[in-house]
C-alpha cells in the first residue's frame, strides 16, 4: 500500500481541502491525490509523451523539421497498417455476432447455458453495439500501447411523476407495462342509493344494486430505458494505474476521468450539492488539461475556444472514479473501495468486489502493464521512408526544372527571380560574347532511382515487423509474376501475426464479457424478454444462470484469410458427411446439432449475422419430428445381405406359393373328373336302369300279350268243342 500521509501535510505545495469531509475522508482524498499524480499515464510523463506523437504520425502531421521550398510529404505506413487491421479484427469479433460462448457450470445445464449465450450475443451485438466498442477498443490499442475500457450496471431511466385515476384493469395494464408506482391512494366508492324495502330493487335503475368497482388515484413513473450494462471504451489520457502495475486483476490503484456535466453531477450527488458547486469547474482549461485530449481535437481548437458559454449547469467536470486498495475501517484488510471525487472533495465512497475494468495491448511484453503499439514498431520505418520519399521528389523537381547559375553582373535579377513561362530573361553581353553564356543551367543528377530502391527495403521491413503485406492487402500487379504458393505462403505468415493480434484482443474480451455475464446473472431478477429473430421473442431469467460459470470469445475465425477459412470448414463438412455416410445421422459422434453448428460458422466467416433464413436450428424442431431422420441406418452389407434374404424368402414362398396354388388346382382339377365321372356313371347308370326297366316293361307287355293270346286261343278251343259234341264237355 502506498504511505499515507498525515491529513495536515502539504504534499504537493497545495492548500489543503477546504472541505468539510471527516478526517477518515481527507486522509482518503490525500492519499487519492498523491496515487493519481504517481500512476502511469498522469500529465507530462513518457507514455503521454509518446502517445501524442503517435496519434500524430497517425494523422500525418508535420515532424517540425520540414524547410520551406523543399517536399513536405509524410510516409503513412502507420495509418496503413492499422487500418488494414481494423477491419479484421472487427469481423473476427463481430461479423457473425455470435463470438461470445458460455459453458455448462454443471451437469443438466446445457440448455441454459446456451440461453445465457444467445442472451450475451443479441444483448452486445445488437443493443450495445458491440462493433463499435470492439473498433474503438482495438484501436486504441494497436496505436496507443494499451486500449481500456469499463462494464458498469445502468440503473433504470424513469420519466417524470404522472397522475392518473385508474380502475381494476387500468391499474394491471400499469403493473404489465412496468411502471414504478411512487403512491396509490383507494378512492372512496360513492354511497350506493338505498334499495325499495318492498322490491329490494335499485329505485333508479330497476336493477338489482350492485357494488361499485374500486378506483384508485396512483403516481408513477414510466420507464424511459431499462436497466442494462453499459461498456464504455476510456480514451488513453482519462485512464490511470498505479506505477509498476502488470495486469487489471489487483492493481493497488486504478481508475479514470469521466466528463459529466454539472447538472448530471446533482442528479447522481443530491446530497453533495454544496461540495459540487465549490469544487465543480467547468473551465476548459480544467477539462482539457491533458495535451493527449488537445492533439486529438487538434483541428476543432478554434471552434471550441470560440464557442458561446451557456448554462453553467450544462458546462463539463472532471469526475474522477478510481479503485484503491485501503483498510478504512481498520480491521487490519485492504479492502477495494470504489470512490467517486471531484478535485478537491470526495462524493462517494463505496466497497466493491471488483474494478470494472478490462484491456488489451497487441503486442505484449511479460511482466509490464503496456506492450508494443504499432506506432511503436514502425515509427522509425515511417520517419526513414519520409526522409527518403521527399529526397526523392526533391530530387525529382531539380531535374525537371533545375537551377541555373548566371554572371550576376551581366544578368538581371529580378527578371531571373521571376518564374514565368516566357518571360524575358534581361542581360548584358558584350561584343562577340554569347547571350547564354551568362545564365548556365545547374544540372543536377536524378538521384530518386536510388532512394525509392531504399524505401523498397524500408516496406518489406515494414512488413516483416508488422505483418500486414501488400499481397495480403489485395491484388498486388507484381504478383502476377509470382507463383500461386509462394503468395499464399505469404499471405498464411502475414495471417499469423494477425492471429496473433486477434487472440490478445480476445482476452481482452473475455473478461469484458465476464464483467457482462456477472452484472446481468446479479442484477436482473426479473424475466427479460429479448429478440430471438424471426420477430420471435423470448423470455430470459438471469439470474437463473450461476454467476461462476466460464465465458469465452471465440477466435478461431481468426485463422488466415476467408478463403482459407471456408476452405477449412469445408473440409470439416467433407469430414461430417463421411462419418455421417458410414455411421448414420443418428450416431452420437456427428449429430444434426454438429452439423447446424458448422453451417453457423461458415455463415459466420461469410460475414452473415444469423443462418436462421436457410437452416432451422435443430434445438428448436419438435423431437418427434427429427426422430424419424436420427434413427440409425444399418450397415450397407448387412443391409444388403438382410436384402437377399428377403429375397431369397420371397423367392420361396413365391414358389411355395405357387406350388400350394398348383396343388389346389389340381385338386379342384381331379375333383372335377371325379365329379364328372360320378355324374357319367350316374347318367349310365340311370340309363342301364332306365333301359332295364323299360325291357322288363316290354318283356311284361309280350308276356302279357303272349297270356293274352293264349287266354284267347284257349277259351276260343273250348267254343270249338261243345258245338261239335252237343254236350258241355
Amino acid at each position: 500500500m502506498i504511505a499515507m500521509p498525515e491529513p495536515q501535510d502539504d504534499i504537493f505545495g497545495e492548500t489543503a481541502p477546504k472541505s468539510v469531509m471527516t478526517d477518515d475522508d481527507q486522509s482518503l482524498l490525500i492519499l487519492l491525490q498523491q496515487a493519481e499524480r504517481l500512476s502511469i499515464g498522469y500529465e507530462s510523463d513518457t507514455i503521454q509523451d509518446e502517445q501524442i506523437k503517435a496519434f500524430e504520425r497517425y494523422l500525418g502531421l508535420p515532424y517540425g523539421d520540414e524547410v520551406s521550398g523543399r517536399s513536405q510529404v509524410h510516409d503513412r505506413i502507420i495509418f496503413e497498417t492499422i487500418e488494414w487491421l481494423r477491419p479484421d479484427l472487427v469481423r473476427v469479433f463481430a461479423s457473425g455476432g455470435n463470438s461470445v460462448i458460455v459453458d455448462p457450470w454443471e451437469e443438466g445445464t446445457e440448455e441454459a447455458a446456451q440461453e445465457a449465450t444467445d442472451y450475451l450475443n443479441r444483448l452486445f451485438f445488437q443493443d450495445m453495439k458491440g462493433k463499435t466498442i470492439v473498433d474503438e477498443f482495438a484501436f486504441d490499442g494497436l496505436l496507443q500501447k494499451r486500449g481500456v475500457g469499463a462494464v458498469y450496471w445502468q440503473d433504470e431511466e424513469l420519466g417524470e411523476p404522472e397522475e392518473q385515476e385508474v380502475g381494476q384493469v387500468e391499474f394491471f395494464l400499469l403493473q404489465q407495462e412496468g411502471v414504478h408506482f411512487l403512491e396509490v391512494t383507494p378512492i372512496p366508492p360513492p354511497p350506493a342509493p338505498e334499495p325499495d324495502p318492498v322490491t329490494g330493487l335499485d329505485p333508479m335503475t330497476g336493477q338489482p344494486p350492485m357494488q361499485p368497482a374500486p378506483r384508485a388515484q396512483v403516481t408513477f413513473q414510466r420507464v424511459k430505458k431499462r436497466a442494462c450494462p453499459k461498456v464504455s471504451i476510456i480514451a488513453p489520457e482519462d485512464f490511470r494505474i498505479a506505477a509498476r502495475s502488470t495486469s487489471l486483476e489487483r492493481p493497488r490503484y486504478c481508475g479514470h476521468t469521466e466528463r459529466v456535466t454539472k447538472s448530471d453531477l446533482r442528479e447522481e450527488f443530491p446530497d453533495k450539492l454544496e461540495e459540487i458547486e465549490e469544487y465543480a469547474d467547468t473551465s476548459a482549461e480544467a477539462v482539457d488539461q491533458d495535451e493527449r485530449r488537445a492533439v486529438r481535437f487538434y483541428d476543432e481548437d478554434d471552434y471550441y475556444k470560440a464557442e458561446p458559454a451557456g448554462d453553467s449547469e450544462m458546462g463539463e467536470v472532471l469526475l474522477r472514479r478510481e479503485y484503491l486498495y485501503h483498510d478504512r475501517n481498520g480491521d487490519g484488510y485492504a479492502e477495494l473501495l470504489e470512490i467517486f471525487r471531484l478535485d478537491g472533495v470526495i462524493l462517494r465512497v463505496q466497497e466493491v468486489d471488483d474494478n470494472p475494468y478490462f484491456s488489451w495491448t497487441p503486442i505484449p511484453i511479460p511482466h509490464r502493464w503496456f506492450g508494443l503499439s504499432i506506432h511503436d514498431i514502425a515509427k522509425d520505418l515511417q520517419k526513414a521512408n519520409t526522409t527518403l520519399w521527399r529526397g526523392a521528389l526533391d530530387s525529382v523537381y531539380l531535374s525537371i526544372v533545375p537551377r541555373v547559375m548566371a554572371n550576376q553582373d551581366r544578368v538581371n535579377l529580378s527578371d531571373l527571380l521571376t518564374v514565368k513561362p516566357g518571360a524575358v530573361i534581361r542581360v548584358k553581353a558584350l561584343a562577340n560574347e554569347p547571350v547564354g553564356g551568362q545564365v548556365v543551367p545547374l544540372v543536377t543528377p536524378d538521384m530518386s532511382g536510388p532512394a525509392l530502391n531504399m524505401m523498397e527495403a524500408q516496406r518489406q521491413m515494414g512488413e516483416a515487423r508488422t505483418g500486414i503485406t501488400r499481397n495480403a492487402q489485395g491484388m498486388d500487379p507484381d504478383a502476377l509474376n509470382k507463383t500461386a504458393s509462394g503468395i499464399k505462403l505469404m499471405q498464411n505468415a502475414a495471417s499469423l501475426r494477425k492471429e496473433q493480434f486477434a487472440r490478445n484482443l480476445g482476452e481482452g474480451l473475455e473478461v469484458m464479457f465476464q464483467k457482462i455475464y456477472r452484472l446481468v446473472t446479479r442484477n436482473l431478477t426479473k424475466p427479460v424478454r429479448q429478440h430471438a429473430g424471426k420477430g420471435k421473442f423470448k423470455e430470459y431469467l438471469p439470474s437463473s444462470w450461476a454467476p461462476e460459470a466460464k465465458v469465452w470469445v471465440h477466435v478461431g475465425n481468426g485463422s488466415g484469410d476467408r478463403e482459407t477459412q471456408l476452405g477449412q470448414l469445408m473440409a470439416m463438412q467433407a469430414g461430417q458427411k463421411e462419418f455421417v455416410a458410414a455411421f448414420g445421422i443418428g450416431n452420437p459422434i456427428v449429430t444434426i446439432q454438429h452439423m447446424h453448428n458448422l453451417q453457423e460458422d461458415i455463415g459466420r466467416v461469410m460475414g452473415m449475422r444469423s443462418i436462421d433464413q436457410y437452416f432451422s436450428d435443430p434445438a428448436t424442431v419438435d423431437p418427434e419430428k427429427l426422430a424419424p431422420l436420427t434413427q440409425p441406418k444399418p450397415d450397407p452389407a448387412a443391409a444388403k445381405a438382410e436384402a437377399d434374404k428377403a429375397a431369397e424368402m420371397q423367392k420361396l414362398q413365391l414358389t411355395e406359393e405357387t406350388r400350394r396354388k398348383q396343388a389346389e388346382l389340381d385338386h379342384q382339377y381331379r375333383m372335377a373328373e371325379l365329379q364328372l365321372k360320378r355324374e357319367a356313371m350316374q347318367e349310365e347308370y340311370e340309363f342301364k336302369r332306365q333301359q332295364a326297366e323299360a325291357e322288363l316293361n316290354l318283356k311284361a307287355e309280350t308276356i302279357d300279350k303272349e297270356l293274352a293270346m293264349k287266354a284267347a286261343t284257349n277259351q276260343a278251343g273250348a267254343v270249338s268243342t261243345v258245338n261239335i259234341g252237343g254236350e258241355p264237355g
